[in-house]
């Protein structure tokens, strides 16, 4: 989880754009398009499992291991830019 953020803080806060973000940083530097449809296939999945799918679906020269590991440093890195959602503040309350 990123440094500063707690459990309510993340599941309040819009971080979709965030994972697409990431995906599509790491995809884009080997010359790899993160699409939509790819996007939909690894919805909902996590960790080793969603980097497993990334590598085998654009034939990626790396591991699930290692695109995971990538990832998960991203994500650290901008997760703390995370905002509320619509009709929530830091506290998580309304």
């Amino acid at each position: 989880m990123a440094r500063g953020m707690d459990v309510v803080s993340v599941l309040d806060s819009n971080t979709e754009r965030l994972y697409f973000q990431v995906n599509k940083e790491i995809c884009e530097g080997f010359s790899r398009e993160y699409d939509s449809d790819l996007r939909e296939r690894v919805m909902g999945m996590f960790g080793i499992e969603a980097a497993g799918i990334h590598v085998e679906a654009l034939g990626l020269p790396l591991s699930a291991s290692e695109y995971h590991a990538a990832a998960k440093q991203r994500y650290r890195d901008v997760f703390p830019s995370a905002r509320p959602m619509p009709g929530k503040d830091r506290t998580g309350f309304l």
